[in-house]
């Protein structure tokens, strides 16, 4: 089992991919912070919610991603409205933990709500 990683080594992370793609702008820096918030210390689920987030912006032509974007995406007031999508995106991210120690932690902070 590995270590969570930090909210630090996270953020780290998404800026360096960010960079590394020729547009370290594509996301606001509260963006970049709620997504290491949410990601529970674990790469996987912040590279899935991240991939997620740019899926619904291509598919939008949004020049930037923000939190606008995020809580339309992960929000989910009702669970009979949820789309499936979203419940999909979150089954994977949450697949690739190497440990049931991260469910706790989701289930804590519901994704949408700080």
């Amino acid at each position: 089992m590995t270590c969570p990683a930090s909210r630090d080594e996270l953020l780290a992370c998404l800026n360096h991919l960010l960079a590394g793609a020729g547009n370290a702008s594509l996301m606001t820096p509260g963006l970049r912070q709620t997504l290491c918030d949410y990601a529970a210390g674990n790469y996987r689920i912040l590279m899935t919610l991240a991939g997620e987030l740019l899926r619904v912006a291509a598919r939008r032509e949004l020049a930037v991603l923000d939190e606008k974007l995020y809580l339309d995406v992960f929000a989910q007031p009702d669970a009979a409205l949820a789309s499936a999508s979203t419940a999909l995106a979150f089954t994977r991210a949450c697949a690739f933990c190497s440990s049931s120690a991260y469910l706790p932690h989701l289930a804590a902070a519901p994704i949408g709500r700080p």
